[in-house]
């Protein structure tokens, strides 16, 4: 299958309706109306050269639970998008073959089963020339068989009447004689908060939970005192979420009120800040601008300004669009318009007879363009019948100074566990813009 065919089918689904989340409510096209993938893959060109380098990569999911081995495929591109080599790893996920030496785009394709349907879960960087980038490509899997643990709340509702409870639920809530609360966690561990109402007594407790038991707090668990997080002026102070991670990088709670840091040595504290979502002249896009910071344990947090949408921001995603949906490849040039993005993600996913549920990652630099990618054997050529499910534009500013093969290099070390990134010193005070619909011209 060729990128631009396939942005042209999914684009004009849209243009007639049947596009978007699946779930419009707008008549649908039938498939003859639409323009039909009939590409053809350029014969095999045999065994391309190796170098002497050795390039080995591992294939893994990761999700809150843990990380697990997946088998796929890599796929090494020429410059101009073709496939130059195709091979599958083996049942540990793992690939070692000598480096291919026209190499200058990677894909890595997971095919699995979800829910009785079939996925096709595609990661391609481009403009990678170098064989030591990638010791772990990581798929995301929101799959967690997290432990259920339950909590009996009646001691504590006699001895604190009055007091709210935070860190069950994603709500603040009253403490009841009668509750019997259930977390789903996959830490051995877990943060609850108490506060009177008023917030002059905040004091959270670390609760064992890895012995299945129920767990019955009183109030003298909740030990550590709180700390007000004084925030800046400048950030979005509409939509933030305080992050409580431990030190295996596991994710113990989260909330958004009160917002109070608790000194612990097994405890980091990390800010999630979301702009609003706007919408420019020139399109009805959804946007939104979202920072990550560091909270000191003074209660202290550096300022961090988002990607604002801007008019040379709006004209370069305006570009991108365009030329995303016609017949050439999409070019892009993001790095005039804001010095501080390192890296662009342009995601598309759809629904067809021969595929399934695909959903295609691309990666590259903030300037340059995406060549007609081929996919070799592992997505079918025909996409008659293409329903889109969404498709996205990203640009990402992080706090990394190196060039973007280092970037690429670090972002793929096989001690890191990508589903939480937010929480490692890669990812602090880095900032991202997003515009959902992408393709919907």
């Amino acid at each position: 299958m060729k990128l631009n065919q396939l942005l042209v089918i999914l684009a004009t689904a849209m243009l007639f309706g049947c596009g978007g989340s699946g779930e419009k409510s707008q008549p649908q096209t039938q498939s003859s109306d639409l323009p039909q993938d009939i590409s053809t893959p350029p014969p095999n060109e045999g065994e391309p050269e190796r170098t002497d380098d050795e390039f080995t990569v591992q294939m893994v999911t990761q999700s809150l639970c843990g990380e697990s081995m997946s088998e796929g495929v890599v796929i090494f591109h020429r410059q101009d998008g073709r496939v130059l080599l195709e091979l599958e790893t083996d049942s540990e996920g793992v690939l070692s073959t000598k480096w291919p030496k026209d190499t200058k785009h990677l894909s890595f394709i997971k095919i699995s089963e979800n829910e009785g349907e079939m996925l096709r879960e595609i990661i391609t960087w481009a403009d990678i020339s170098e064989h030591d980038l990638f010791e772990k490509v990581s798929f995301i899997s929101s799959e967690c068989g997290c432990q259920q643990i339950d909590f009996d709340l009646t001691s504590l509702a006699s001895s604190n009447p009055g007091y709210y409870i935070s860190g069950l639920t994603n709500q603040r809530e009253i403490v009841t004689r009668t509750t019997i609360s259930s977390l789903c966690n996959s830490s051995d561990s877990t943060l609850l908060f108490i506060d009177n109402g008023s917030e002059q007594d905040v004091r959270a407790g670390l609760f064992t939970t890895d012995d299945g038991s129920i767990v019955i707090p009183n109030d003298s668990d909740f030990k550590l005192a709180g700390d007000r997080i004084n925030l800046p002026n400048s950030l979005y102070e509409q939509s933030l979420t305080i992050f409580h991670i431990n030190q295996n990088g596991q994710v113990m709670s989260q909330s958004s009120k009160p917002m109070y840091i608790f000194s612990h040595d097994t405890l980091k504290y990390y800010l999630n800040s979301e702009s609003n979502t706007v919408a420019s002249s020139e399109f009805n896009w959804a946007t939104h601008s979202n920072t990550t910071q560091i909270i000191e344990m003074s209660g202290d947090i550096e300022p961090y300004q988002p990607i604002d949408l801007t008019t040379a921001l709006e004209a370069a995603v305006t570009q991108f669009s365009e030329e995303a949906t016609a017949t050439v490849s999409p070019s892009f040039e993001f790095a005039s318009v804001d010095p501080r993005i390192d890296q662009i993600q342009f995601y598309v996913s759809w629904r067809d007879p021969s595929n399934g549920k695909v959903q295609w990652r691309f990666n590259g630099k903030p300037s340059g363009s995406f060549p007609d990618f081929w996919l070799g054997s592992q997505v079918q050529q025909g996409v008659s019948g293409a329903t889109p499910v969404s498709n996205y534009l990203q640009l990402n500013a992080t706090n990394f100074s190196g060039e973007y093969e280092a970037y690429v290099r670090y972002l793929h070390q096989a001690n890191r566990n990508i589903y939480t990134d937010f929480n490692t010193d890669f990812l602090s005070n880095s900032t991202y813009f997003r515009v959902d619909g992408i393709l919907d011209r």
